[in-house]
């Protein structure tokens, strides 16, 4: 009789853990979609291929929501080619290209560590600035070029360079110039 007393309390937690986890089971199940939270629902939660046509509002939907192939059957494919339209008017002049580029470089500047210099590089007198920038040398890393851009008038290339290592540079300034 002592063993069947003991083993009583083991049998109604086993007994309550099976009704707790069947109960939860059966809850899962019984699930409607009147229970369901409006907007609480995602793509995960639908399962492949269960909504057709009449479950989406229309409107809602454009081609590119559709998988690729299915989209494709949606899409008329291209008509005929049309016949070529009358000849419009001619267009106005365009540029005739850049002629004769060449470039310009500055005298060297000996920059120290910290120190900055900032220079235009002009071009000769029949050329407008295309480009420009700064070439360095006695350091691997070089300085930081801070502005690289046209003159207002395109006739020379502004740069701005600072010497941010720890040891002088030798910097030259160049600008690359050409006749439109």
């Amino acid at each position: 009789m002592n063993t069947i007393r003991r083993g009583g309390p083991l049998l109604l937690v086993v007994l309550a853990l099976l009704l707790t986890f069947t109960g939860s089971a059966t809850a899962t199940r019984l699930v409607t979609g009147k229970q369901i939270k409006n907007g609480s629902a995602t793509g995960a939660d639908i399962r492949t291929s269960s909504l057709r046509g009449a479950d989406v509002r229309d409107g809602s939907l454009d081609v590119q929501d559709l998988y690729r192939e299915r989209a494709r059957q949606l899409v008329p494919p291209d008509g005929d080619i049309g016949p070529e339209g009358p000849k419009g008017p001619p267009g106005d002049r365009g540029v005739s290209g850049l002629r004769s580029i060449s470039y310009q470089r500055s005298q060297a500047f000996n920059l120290a560590p910290g120190s900055k210099i900032d220079q235009f590089v002009p071009c000769p007198p029949d050329r407008l600035a295309l480009s420009g920038g700064s070439s360095f040398y006695g350091n691997d890393l070089g300085p930081l070029i801070l502005q690289s851009a046209p003159s207002s008038d395109r006739l020379s290339w502004h740069v701005k360079v600072e010497n941010n290592t720890f040891t002088s540079v030798s910097v030259f300034l160049w600008a690359v110039c050409a006749i439109d």
